[in-house]
C-alpha cells in the first residue's frame, strides 16, 4: 500500500506543480470546469495511445473522474479532454480499485 500512496503522492504533485506543457494544460482545463487542481488527487495516469494521456482524478464532490487528454495533431499546450464522466456512487473505474481511491481522497484532503 505504501508504494501505492507514494506514487499517487507523486502523481499529484505533477498534476499540480509540474510545468511540463501537458500538466499545465491539464489544469487550465480542471479551472474551467470549476474544479480545483491544488482539491484533487491524481490516482492514475498513463498514456492510453499516441499523444493521449488517461487519468483518474478524485476530491470529496466527485470521486472519481476519469479524464481523457487528447493532444494528437495540436501539441499538449493546446490539447483538450475527450473523456470526461463522473464515476461517483459507481465502482472505481478502471484501473483504479476502491483502495487507489480512498488513498486518493486523503492525498486530495493533504491528508498522506
Amino acid at each position: 500500500m505504501a508504494t501505492d500512496a507514494e506514487d499517487i503522492v507523486s502523481l499529484t504533485r505533477q498534476l499540480r506543480e509540474s510545468e511540463e506543457p501537458l500538466w499545465s494544460r491539464v489544469r487550465q482545463l480542471l479551472v474551467e470546469r470549476g474544479l480545483k487542481p491544488s482539491s484533487l488527487a491524481l490516482v492514475a495516469s498513463f498514456p492510453d495511445d499516441a499523444q493521449f494521456e488517461y487519468g483518474v482524478c478524485c476530491n470529496g464532490r466527485s470521486p472519481r473522474l476519469p479524464v481523457g487528454f487528447d493532444y494528437l495533431h495540436v501539441g499538449a499546450a493546446s490539447g483538450t479532454f475527450k473523456e470526461w464522466r463522473d464515476f461517483t456512487g459507481k465502482p472505481a473505474p478502471h484501473p483504479c480499485g476502491t483502495q487507489h481511491i480512498e488513498i486518493g481522497f486523503k492525498v486530495a484532503a493533504n491528508a498522506l
